[in-house]
Formats: structure tokens, sequence, C-alpha cells
């Protein structure tokens, strides 16, 4: 996702597009657009469970 909004902004500049022109009005609605297509499961979820999941086996309230 970031190195797609880098490559966003370099395409930018090297055309010259003012940063209007790419987030609109409404600067938050864009990043909030831009974040929502890479919404599958993330690293940070993955490891968030696994991390309930050692804690929950460790204190002993593992669920089958």
């Amino acid at each position: 996702m970031l190195v797609d909004l880098a490559d966003l902004w370099e395409r930018a500049a090297v055309d010259g597009t003012l940063v209007v022109e790419i987030v609109g009005d409404d600067p938050v609605d864009f990043a909030e657009t831009f974040a929502q297509a890479y919404g599958g499961k993330r690293w940070i979820d993955k490891e968030r469970a696994r991390l309930v999941k050692e804690i929950d086996r460790v204190t002993g309230e593992d669920t089958p």
C-alpha cells in the first residue's frame, strides 16, 4: 500500500499534477478510500490474533 501511495505521488510530481486533483475536496475521504482498497487481512491482524491465542493458551483460557 505504501509503495503504491509513493508511486502515486511520484507520478503526480513528474506530471505536475496538483494535490487537490488527486485527493479532491476531502483529503480524509481520499485517505480512507485509499486504505479501504487494501482492506484484506493485514499482517498486523494475523499477529494480533496469534498473540491473543498464545496469551489464552498460557493463561489456560484456551478454547478449542
